[in-house]
């Protein structure tokens, strides 16, 4: 698969890559099968130096192109490895936003969702009064904001902060589509949505039309 980093350099990064972060994160765990996200993030802290130092950057960087030489020492002056500073920050926020996850939709999930589990509409609706929508907008960007983060240190070398995104789906439903970015999944899914919705609309208006058509004959 190819990829442009951050220098405009295109080069191959093998398949295998999109998983080597876990892959390393795990070794010398028998408990790597239950792994939640915090505990993942905790075992890659420890070994940070094996994952996402700038040497096992560069050899990462070397595995995927068939020129790397003309370009990696340059590549890697630019390159950063994260501090013992930069893990503890995404910790808290990982544990900042999984507390909204398990406070407001973990029982939601496991009684409904996941699980068939028989649920009356009186704890249905308590489940769901516990909820809220801008709490989960939050959420859900900020696990699109830590894997672009956490992508970009792995891929280039770059220190992982967690960049804005527009997160209301108010107003992304009012933003242009041609406005709109694909690469952006909340943003793709909102696009896609919208175009599906357009064409509900036009089928049924031209249903209605055509109705409107026969009932004007029959007359």
């Amino acid at each position: 698969m190819g990829r442009r980093d951050s220098d405009g350099h295109t080069h191959t990064i093998p398949e295998q890559n999109e998983t080597e972060t876990q892959k390393h994160a795990e070794q010398g765990t028998t408990r790597a099968s239950r792994l939640g996200p915090v505990q993942g993030l905790r075992l890659t802290y420890e070994s940070r130096e094996h994952v996402f130092s700038k040497h096992a950057l560069a050899g990462r960087k070397r595995a995927g192109s068939d020129n790397a030489d003309e370009w990696l020492a340059a590549f890697m002056e630019g390159a950063s490895a994260p501090a013992v500073a930069d893990f503890k920050r995404l910790s808290r926020l990982v544990k900042k936003y999984r507390k909204i996850y398990e406070t407001q939709y973990q029982a939601i999930r496991n009684k409904t969702l996941a699980h068939t589990e028989i649920v009356d509409d009186t704890e249905l609706a308590a489940l769901y009064a516990k909820t809220n929508i801008r709490d989960l907008e939050r959420l859900l960007i900020f696990l699109n904001k830590f894997h672009k983060a956490l992508w970009e240190l792995f891929y280039n070398g770059r220190r992982p902060r967690l960049r804005p995104m527009r997160f209301s789906s108010r107003s992304l439903t009012r933003t242009k589509m041609a406005d709109l970015r694909k690469h952006a999944v909340h943003e793709d899914i909102v696009s896609q949505t919208r175009e599906s919705l357009a064409l509900f609309t036009e089928a049924v208006n031209a249903r209605n039309e055509r109705r409107r058509a026969t009932r004007g004959r029959r007359r």
